[in-house]
């Protein structure tokens, strides 16, 4: 058996292993190791979405008593679509998840919500028409939503899947437009209370279609809401006050971001985790799954103040360790649309040699179990860096994606 070279497969699979080593620190992991664990733990995923998805249930140890499963993701290539799919629906069927946790705002996960609840294609359009410009502009993306709906309209009316975006609010207008939304109309039992009135009557006459306008009324309104002033009467008269302060909130902090790029990927990450603690609040400890880029679930350690929102809910204590999953996806031979070049296929740069996962080298799709009985991983877990050398307990598996092509842009 060829074998890849072990520096290659230390940096390349696993991250940057744990540099603090002490007399109590274990021996890292040989390539030998590494390469005869992953052989003997991983299992194959077929892409067929009618196949029985019954294939997860290796894993079901692994999922048993978590709240928030994390797919992490390079964005715009096919198999992750078509995974997602898979995952979340037997996730349903057999670990109670209710909550689909996207990679989007707000304001647009109100949108698809509705949409996978009401099957009406006219809000179909008006998200994929919101998505312009972005990685999730793409005919695979769109079936992924249709494919959604398909299921939750399947369902029991009282079981279906609520779906909620938490990230900042990138499209601004359909943000501020939910809020409008949510705003209750006044009638003659329950007119608008005397002190907020003339506030909530701005708020009307502001035009979600108007991005400077928005980007202006935001701030404003996001203060007198949480203002000591306004801030009884608000709650007490807005049933969604909550959600509605996290859009202005979202607004706002993507206005600072622009503005600030540098802060961007750490102010972001908080931000996340501040809309994690809301739907937390809203939901309770019901379960989550979300598809992510792989940066906000564990690849990325820009400086010794950055944390992915995972890492920020669990410093903040709104998750615990011991109730997240996160399963990185690692890609070979494939390609990404890249948004910034007309959606133009770009090979996925962070990619992994068939030697480094060298099971089931044929098969498109494995899922490695990186936890099991004689893992080199327990005790260095690699997937996530810092200078004190911090290990997790939450990476407990790892796809590896072969030959998955860039999605096709949407046109409508």
């Amino acid at each position: 058996m060829k074998k890849a070279p072990f520096k290659t497969l230390i940096i390349l699979l696993l991250g940057t292993i744990i540099l603090s080593c002490n007399s109590e620190t274990p021996t890292p992991p040989t390539e030998e190791d590494v390469i005869a664990y992953l052989n003997n733990n991983h299992q194959q995923i077929s892409l067929d979405l009618a196949a029985n998805t019954n294939e997860f249930s290796v894993f079901d140890d692994h999922f048993e008593g978590k709240e928030m499963i994390l797919l992490g993701e390079n964005h715009a290539t096919q198999y992750n679509e078509v995974i997602d799919t898979k995952l979340f629906q037997y996730l349903y069927r057999h670990h109670g998840v209710r909550v689909y946790l996207g990679e989007t705002s707000i304001g647009m996960g109100y949108f698809i919500n509705s949409y996978i609840n009401s099957g009406f294609d006219g809000t179909l359009q008006y998200i994929m028409a919101n998505y312009s410009g972005s990685f999730s502009e793409t005919l695979h993306n769109r079936a992924r939503l249709v494919r959604l709906k398909d299921f939750n309209l399947s369902l029991p009316e009282n079981d279906r899947i609520t779906y909620m975006g938490i990230d900042v609010e990138h499209q601004v207008t359909v943000g501020f437009r939910v809020f409008k939304m949510l705003i209750p109309k006044p009638s003659i039992d329950a007119p608008h209370p005397n002190d907020i009135a003339d506030l909530i009557q701005e708020m009307y006459n502001t035009r979600y279609t108007s991005y400077l306008e928005v980007i202006n009324a935001a701030p404003y309104f996001h203060e007198k809401l949480i203002s000591s002033q306004f801030k009884d009467s608000f709650q007490a008269y807005f049933p969604e006050y909550e959600r509605m302060v996290r859009i202005l909130a979202g607004i706002v902090t993507k206005v600072e971001l622009e503005n600030d790029p540098l802060t961007f990927d750490t102010k972001r990450e908080q931000h996340i985790a501040q809309n994690l603690a809301f739907v937390r609040s809203t939901f309770g400890n019901v379960k989550m799954y979300g598809k992510w880029g792989a940066s906000h679930i564990w690849k990325r350690q820009l400086s010794d103040n950055y944390k992915t929102f995972v890492q920020e809910a669990i410093a903040n204590a709104t998750i615990n360790t011991e109730q997240v999953t996160s399963i990185p996806i690692f890609y070979h031979n494939s390609y990404y649309a890249d948004k910034d070049d007309d959606f133009n296929p770009r090979p996925i740069i962070f990619s992994v040699s068939p030697n480094m996962m060298n099971a089931n080298k044929e098969s498109p799709v494995v899922l490695f179990d990186l936890n099991e009985q004689g893992s080199p991983f327990k005790d260095f877990m690699m997937l996530v860096n810092g200078t004190t050398g911090s290990t997790t307990s939450y990476f407990d598996m790892a796809f590896r994606f072969s030959g998955s092509q860039a999605s096709k842009p949407y046109a409508p």
